[in-house]
């Protein structure tokens, strides 16, 4: 291509510079198209299956992420802020895991055996305060992986339990103070030497790429501006075992639904030995810190009360659990996206983008970009793209899909949370609607949520 280049500019002298002109675009788009594989590069800006990653976090977003890294050849070091005591103790709530994550899980050989701890929800909808359906699917859910789409509901202690199964246990009481980049592309961590909250520098690591998989946006390296808004509502959360209710009650009990009035939520999923529910009250300033907390005697007679005339089995399910099995929260969400990406530093799941919790999408999209973070390393080791190529791309894909369920979670919010006299005319209009076209519209609000990742993951 160089030699075609002298070639031109030497004709040029005797041709007027009109053939060298056309010959020198033709070279110059040559040259522009011919890249030089990354694997041939010298030291490209990329990985090797040589490099040290670090993931802080051992939820289901640190589990999920060091689980597909150490499939692609990465060394993969675990740490949990948190003692073995503390981190075994949480992760009794029940939450559903779709159809996008349940693919995904299924690479790692694990859903066989979640399938026997859970069990597939039959349908999807939104019922009123007397029990009838406003809007649902127009057929059933899935009732296994191949069946699309389908949401199988588990305890999370199960879903961490299966994850470690692969990963083996994280490092407990490893709290990062700090991080230094020592040199480029090299970042030295600073750890407490105990899970109290010390600046003292303990055990220092040097790692090549660092992925923080915590729980809020409140990590080492980001800004004020990053930080999670209240959406104005309070999120508690129970279980109820199977055989407290009457005979009666749980014949009658269906399948799962969710109900909307008052401004408030009502929601059940049944287990294979109990029933988890949600529900959720609207309160214009922030109740209860960020961290999940229990509720006492008197604050959970004052949330029976609240439901006590909604249809059955909601005050039967109420009254049949124990106080010990509820939580409070007050839901949180990003208004922006914040960047995933500083450097080698990478920020995934609520630490990355807090989503609403109105569509219980939180785990299966940590999945999901543990999965995509993933393939986009592959592509890097595998000498196909370099690191900012790869990240660029993934940042794009991630920012489109966060987006989608920031606007349904947002619409959804708006629906489903009306007060005052505006409930009954979203009832009023909802029942007027013929049940095919309500069906429809159903569907195509549940495929936007579960869209099966914008990125590619069949590798």
């Amino acid at each position: 291509v160089r030699s075609q280049w002298r070639l031109a500019r030497g004709i040029g002298r005797f041709t007027g510079g009109k053939y060298a002109k056309r010959q020198r675009k033709y070279v110059d788009t040559k040259l522009k198209n011919k890249r030089t594989p990354v694997s041939e590069a010298a030291e490209p800006n990329g990985l090797s299956r040589q490099s040290r990653c670090l993931v802080v976090g051992a939820g289901i977003t640190g589990l999920a992420c060091t689980a597909f890294l150490r499939r692609i050849g990465l060394a993969v070091d675990l740490y949990e802020v948190q003692s073995k005591a503390q981190y075994i103790s949480k992760g009794r709530n029940g939450f559903g895991l779709w159809s996008n994550a349940l693919s995904l899980l299924d690479k790692l050989d694990i859903v066989e055996n979640l399938e026997k701890k859970g069990r597939y929800m039959a349908k999807a909808g939104y019922r009123d305060i007397m029990g009838r359906w406003l809007a649902h699917s127009s057929h059933s859910l899935g009732q296994s992986i191949r069946e699309k789409p389908s949401s199988l509901f588990i305890l999370e202690s199960d879903l961490l339990e299966q994850l470690r199964s692969i990963t083996g246990e994280p490092t407990f009481e490893k709290e990062v103070s700090h991080i230094e980049e020592i040199e480029s592309e090299k970042y030295m961590i600073h750890c407490a030497k105990n899970s109290k909250n010390s600046l003292t520098s303990g055990n220092n690591s040097v790692y090549d790429l660092v992925i923080m998989a915590l729980g809020s946006r409140e990590a080492i390296g980001t800004d004020e501006k990053d930080m999670v808004n209240y959406r104005g509502y309070s999120v508690y959360r129970g279980l109820t075992k199977k055989g407290a209710l009457s005979l009666q009650a749980e014949t009658n009990t269906p399948d799962s639904f969710q109900t909307w009035a008052k401004g408030r939520r009502f929601a059940t999923v049944p287990l294979r030995d109990s029933w988890v529910w949600y529900c959720t009250i609207p309160s214009r300033v922030k109740l209860y810190p960020g961290e999940t907390s229990k509720i006492s005697e008197d604050h959970f007679e004052e949330l029976k009360q609240s439901f006590s005339a909604w249809h059955d089995p909601i005050p039967q399910l109420l009254a049949a659990t124990n106080v010990k099995s509820v939580t409070v929260e007050s839901a949180m969400a990003h208004s922006d996206i914040p960047r995933a990406v500083s450097g080698r530093i990478i920020y995934l799941g609520d630490v990355g983008c807090t989503l609403d919790p109105i569509l219980a999408q939180g785990g299966g999209v940590a999945i999901e970009q543990a999965a995509a973070l993933t393939s986009s390393l592959s592509n890097v080791i595998n000498g196909k793209e370099d690191f900012e190529s790869a990240i660029g791309d993934f940042e794009r894909d991630r920012e489109k899909r966060l987006k989608v369920l920031q606007q349904l979670s947002d619409f959804s919010q708006d629906i489903g949370c009306l007060e005052g006299p505006w409930d009954a005319v979203r009832n009023s209009l909802m029942c007027s609607i013929p049940s095919n076209i309500k069906c429809r519209v159903f569907d195509h609000f549940m495929a936007a949520s579960l869209s099966k990742s914008l990125w590619n993951l069949n590798e």
